[in-house]
C-alpha cells in the first residue's frame, strides 16, 4: 500500500478503536492490515487498566470489515483477558459482532472465536444495537 499516494485514506486501511475505561466500553471497527500491534497496544493497556481496577461489566464492539493474521493473534490475547476477568471475578462481559448482511465470513469467524474461547457473543448485522 502506497501511503504517498493522493487517494490514500488511512480510515479504509487502518483500524479504528475508541474505548472509555470509565464505562468500560471498547470499540474495533474497520479494516486492520498492518501496524495492528502499534495500533491496539494502548488499547490493550486501557484494557488491563481496567480490569485490574473494576468490578463491573466490560463490553467489546467488534465492527471489523477486514482483519490480518496479526490481529487475529492481538484478537485472541483480548479474548483470553476476558475470559479471566470473567472467572475469576463473576463480571460480565458482552463481546458484540457486528457483521454485513452479506459477510458470511465474518460472521462465521466470530463464531470461531467464540467457540474457541468459551464466551457467547452476540451476533449483530451492521446497523443493529445491543448493550
Amino acid at each position: 500500500m502506497d501511503k504517498t499516494r493522493p487517494d490514500y485514506n488511512p480510515a479504509m486501511w487502518e483500524i479504528q478503536c475508541r474505548y472509555s475505561i470509565v464505562d468500560g466500553e471498547f470499540e474495533f471497527s474497520g479494516r486492520s492490515v498492518q501496524d495492528a500491534e502499534k495500533i491496539l497496544t494502548p488499547v490493550i493497556k486501557a484494557l488491563d487498566q481496567y480490569l485490574s481496577e473494576n468490578e463491573r461489566k466490560v463490553t467489546f464492539h467488534f465492527k471489523m470489515t477486514f482483519f490480518n493474521t496479526e490481529t487475529t493473534r492481538i484478537f485472541l490475547a483480548i479474548f483470553e483477558k476476558l475470559k479471566r476477568y470473567q472467572a475469576f471475578s463473576d463480571n460480565q462481559v458482552i463481546i458484540n459482532w457486528y457483521y454485513g448482511d452479506d459477510d458470511g465470513e465474518m460472521a462465521d469467524t466470530g463464531r470461531e472465536f467464540s467457540e474457541v474461547i468459551g464466551i457467547p457473543f452476540h451476533f449483530l448485522e451492521r446497523g443493529e444495537s445491543h448493550s
